[in-house]
């Protein structure tokens, strides 16, 4: 994880912490990118590069496709697939 604070990293900086936690978090529940990803209604490939820090939209795909706001998507990855 980066030391520089989120208000003065870059937005290449914060994407790249964001998936390092999506990642982390991912792991800690048991969940393979497959299970995660149909949990948030994104494809793989898509949870993949959010992962590594390179799909800015995956963060709003999912609260998108879901007629919710950006990120809704994240809770539904760690409760069941729950709201």
């Amino acid at each position: 994880m980066y030391d520089k604070s989120y208000a003065t990293a870059t937005d290449r900086e914060v994407m790249q912490a964001i998936g390092e936690r999506l990642l982390g978090l991912r792991k800690a529940r048991g969940l393979t990118q497959e299970q995660a990803a149909q949990r948030a209604g994104l494809s793989r490939s898509t949870l993949h590069r959010a992962e590594k820090g390179d799909n800015p939209t995956a963060l709003t795909q999912g609260g998108q496709s879901h007629g919710s706001h950006p990120g809704a998507a994240a809770p539904r990855l760690w409760s069941g697939g729950r709201p």
